[in-house]
């Protein structure tokens, strides 16, 4: 299946696909593309032309700090026949990795997930990883962040490099 054959397929179709697939030809499939307003930055993840789910982050004028507002991988979808192929984490990585290369992001930015949008299974995923400490005003710096978040996506089979070469 090449990135252009999702085009016709049904949502059921896609999962049939993906339910057969290797954690590397899910990611071999898998796209995001990014739009800037302002300063807000919408994320939109795709396996092949399938819109599956979106993101927004605010990044302040000066690009030292990142904010994570809205995450949802699987809006356009039935999130529970996607979950636990590592997509969601898939998304958050892939994202991530456009951001810097995109606006130029430094290490040292801090990033940070708004509080008040931070759902108790979410804070739960985001423990898992090992990110708790960017719900928070200060959040973490970015390289930190995505140490972490590669380290995650890696156990799910993902292949991602070093994270300090994205910078």
């Amino acid at each position: 299946m090449t990135n252009d054959s999702t085009e016709m397929l049904t949502e059921q179709d896609l999962i049939a696909e993906i339910n057969a697939l290797c954690p590397y030809e899910i990611q071999n499939r898998f796209s995001v593309a990014d739009s800037i307003c302002g300063e807000t930055i919408t994320l939109d993840f795709y396996i092949g032309s399938f819109h599956l789910g979106d993101a927004q982050l605010i990044l302040s004028e000066d690009k030292k700090r990142l904010r994570w507002i809205e995450f949802y991988p699987f809006r356009e979808v039935d999130a529970e026949e996607f979950q636990r192929k590592g997509i969601g984490t898939l998304a958050h990585v892939e994202g991530l990795v456009q951001l810097i290369k995109e606006y130029g992001l430094s290490p040292d930015c801090k990033i940070s997930h708004a509080p008040n949008f931070v759902s108790s299974e979410r804070k739960a995923h985001l423990q898992r990883i090992g990110l708790l400490s960017a719900i928070s005003e200060e959040g973490m710096s970015l390289v930190e962040y995505v140490s972490a978040s590669i380290a995650y996506a890696q156990k799910r089979e993902f292949d991602f490099e070093e994270p300090r070469s994205y910078f």
